[in-house]
């Protein structure tokens, strides 16, 4: 029998359904697709409880009388003894009422200690016979720690697929943009489809849920299973984080997500289910456990400390995995030409943006574009001189990395010197060298950036760059670009090298 079957037979709402089973009435099987199956004696055992409570009975004496701890009769007769005595205070009560009501009294008035007196101790108001069907106890979860829990979940597994892009393949997030940021928000939701189930099924919340106090099982405290687990994931994702993630990079979809959120919201302070908890045999605990909220005690406020400082690293630790991401795969002493080849080309795929075309050092020195820019049409604006690189190896280890420019142009428009080549040398074979720092490469490089036309000599523990350019008939502007002046000759001479001892 289904649950909407269980409801029709005994009359019980399935919330209450659900709290029998969960204190250990009901023992209803599952079936393959995660559902539970009740049986005629599920539907006996709760018209069992629906009229005992009726009676009065509370549920540790119907709990002991189904173990069998206690006979029936034995629990009718101390019931019975009960009721007598209620229904004796209830009849003095009744006197009292209409003294009170015979002798006209008004509040404002009332003589409130001569009736005192004429009740005997023993009368009071007795209490409320409680409902037949109890309510989830459960304190309900904070909508807004919900949120912020489901957003640093989506952040941490944003975070986790990034960070695994620039620790594997060294990428550039700062170029992730548009297009390439909405596949990185994709594969964030499909960590998410993977790792979330895993988490509730194991341990009953994610990280953010577990900062946040949240806490997620089936209604009887055991955890759910893996397939309704999953299945509640994809519902999530499918009618809520992914409108909210994709909302924030498709404009169209912003709306969409602002309002599924304002509903989803609105559901939650009102008590109600969401569509992805409709039918489901579950129990979102504001706590550790049930009836535990989570300010009542001091220990959220370090799992708060512990949320601040998720947040505090999934904010700092890309910009340290950009720096590892920037360096070069081989550094210091002993590189060889073929090492100092795959730092070059690494470096050059780092600084160019998605789908540029990169022309790519090969061993012998000269550069060849990449295979798949045959469809890419590259234009620039100024002439320049094919760059090749000489490489000198002692029992090979690379020493020095020299480049002779040469370029004229009789014409005399625009040109570019070959700075940004060279600038990738000095990073691709300096960089981690013993005695020279990251910030003191970086100052090397920016001053060959910012002054391309004057002479650079530098030494420093062993290792030596000279940068001698001769220009005639151009005026440099930038790092790399020259404007013709004149009209004499054009010519263009660079001498670079660098070496190490």
């Amino acid at each position: 029998m289904t649950i909407k079957e269980i409801e029709a037979a005994t009359g019980l709402p399935r919330a209450n359904i659900r709290y029998y089973e969960s204190e250990g009435f009901l023992h209803p099987e599952r079936g393959e697709n995660g559902y539970r199956n009740f049986t005629q004696s599920d539907v006996d055992t709760l018209l069992k409880i629906k009229l005992l409570r009726q009676l009065g009975f509370s549920l540790e004496d119907i709990r002991a009388c189904q173990k069998g701890e206690e006979e029936l009769s034995a629990a009718l007769t101390r019931r019975l003894a009960e009721l007598e005595q209620t229904r004796g205070a209830l009849e003095e009560t009744v006197e009292l009422c209409r003294a009170m009501l015979h002798d006209s009294v008004r509040f404002q008035s009332l003589d409130a200690n001569r009736y005192l007196q004429r009740a005997s101790s023993s009368v009071s108001i007795p209490a409320p016979i409680q409902a037949p069907w109890e309510k989830d106890t459960a304190a309900p979860p904070s909508p807004w720690r919900r949120f912020l829990a489901r957003t640093l979940d989506l952040a941490l597994y944003l975070f986790l697929c990034r960070a695994f892009l620039q620790v594997v393949f060294r990428v550039n997030l700062s170029h992730h943009e548009g297009p390439v940021e909405i596949l990185d928000l994709l594969a964030a939701m499909g960590l998410m489809l993977v790792l979330e189930p895993l988490c509730i099924h194991f341990w009953g919340a994610t990280p953010g849920k577990a900062l946040f106090g949240l806490r997620l099982t089936q209604r009887d405290g055991s955890p759910l299973g893996y397939l309704d687990a999953l299945r509640r994931t994809f519902l999530a994702m499918a009618v809520g984080t992914g409108f909210w993630g994709l909302g924030i990079q498709i404009p169209l979809l912003s709306l969409v997500s602002l309002g599924l959120m304002a509903y989803s919201f609105w559901r939650v302070v009102k008590g109600r289910s969401l569509y992805w908890e409709t039918d489901w045999n579950e129990r979102y605990t504001d706590g550790n456990r049930p009836g535990s909220r989570y300010w009542s005690r001091p220990f959220s406020y370090v799992r708060l400390g512990g949320a601040a400082a998720l947040v505090a690293a999934i904010l700092l630790l890309p910009g340290l995995l950009h720096i590892w991401a920037m360096s070069p795969r081989y550094q210091g002493e002993g590189l060889t030409t073929e090492q100092f080849v795959q730092n070059y080309n690494q470096f050059s795929r780092f600084l160019s943006w998605p789908g540029t075309p990169i022309n790519q050092l090969t061993p012998d020195g000269t550069f060849q574009e990449s295979q798949n820019s045959s469809n890419v049409i590259s234009i620039s604006l100024f002439d320049s001189a094919p760059v090749e690189l000489e490489f000198t190896q002692e029992e090979g280890v690379l020493t020095a990395v020299s480049c002779a420019y040469r370029f004229e142009d009789s014409v005399g428009t625009t040109a570019a010197l070959p700075t940004q080549v060279l600038t990738k040398t000095l990073w691709s074979f300096l960089y981690g060298r013993p005695g020279l720092s990251r910030d003191e490469l970086v100052n090397l490089i920016t001053q060959l950036e910012e002054h391309p036309a004057e002479p650079l000599s530098w030494s420093q523990d062993g290792m030596q760059v000279s940068y001698q350019p001769a220009l005639q008939g151009y005026q440099s502007y930038g790092s790399s670009a020259l404007v013709a002046e004149g009209s004499g000759p054009h010519r263009v001479q660079v001498d670079f090298t660098v070496l190490v001892g």
